[in-house]
């Protein structure tokens, strides 16, 4: 996949800290039937960056306990690390559009990755092969209106 939309709903330390929340509620919220930390959302996407992702879409970020720069980072960090530095990472917010995302099959905006990062990431997709993408971009083909047909 080329683009990815990834849950990175709180931070730790906002969701701790919360006086909204009762403590069973944020129970839930850090059980593994909740929602993704920004450190977990960090460790996933290390482990399914690819050599062609080169757009990562953070989502569903809580209003309260989360801020899209502490998703960014916590994110952004961890794929530098492994020199995964292709990858453009956007957070996203329920009330401000991101930018159209287009595809050119010639070019990338992103640069390419480093020979290290891109045998690393060979190495990780050849292991993870068996698995099936987590979603499909399909392109769109502009339709006309139909006409309507005499009776």
């Amino acid at each position: 996949a080329h683009a990815l939309v990834l849950e990175a709903n709180h931070d730790l330390k906002l969701l701790q800290e919360d006086l909204k929340r009762p403590w069973s509620v944020k129970q839930r919220i850090l059980s593994r039937h909740g929602h993704l930390s920004n450190e977990a959302a960090a460790s996933v996407a290390t482990q399914i960056v690819s050599a062609d992702l080169r757009h990562l879409y953070l989502g569903h970020l809580s209003g309260d306990c989360n801020r899209p720069e502490l998703a960014h980072r916590a994110v952004s960090g961890a794929l530098e690390a492994m020199g995964a530095t292709h990858v453009r990472i956007e957070a996203t917010a329920p009330d401000v559009a991101c930018a159209t995302l287009a595809f050119d099959a010639w070019s990338s905006a992103a640069p390419e990755p480093s020979t290290e990062a891109a045998l690393a990431l060979k190495m990780m997709n050849e292991e993870w092969a068996f698995q099936p993408p987590l979603f499909h971009l399909i392109p769109t083909v502009p339709v006309s209106p139909p006409t309507s047909a005499p009776l």
